[in-house]
């Protein structure tokens, strides 16, 4: 492992995470598909106050999906456990 990759593989994924939540980077992308679309440098300002709020918020989001995301991988561990079980049985 080079040393610092993991560290930033962390940053991209919530950096990335982010701009996904609302009021982020792909929000803003999702309002033009609904017709709000922008032209020069009005889009380009819609789109940095876009990941603005997403920095700001986006990582209160993610907070309070982490028991979530827990509960997630200890149902997917299970029900890998019990499918390969029932496969072995078979």
């Amino acid at each position: 492992m080079i040393a610092g990759v993991e560290p930033l593989r962390v940053l991209a994924v919530c950096v990335t995470d982010g701009q996904g939540e609302p009021g982020g980077v792909l929000w803003e992308f999702h309002d033009m598909q609904a017709g709000y679309f922008l032209t020069g440098s009005r889009l380009w300002n819609k789109l940095a106050g876009g990941a603005w709020t997403g920095l700001q918020i986006g990582w209160l989001v993610m907070a309070f999906s982490i028991p979530y995301n827990i509960l997630g991988l200890v149902a997917g561990f299970w029900i890998t456990k019990v499918a390969f079980r029932l496969s072995r049985a078979n």
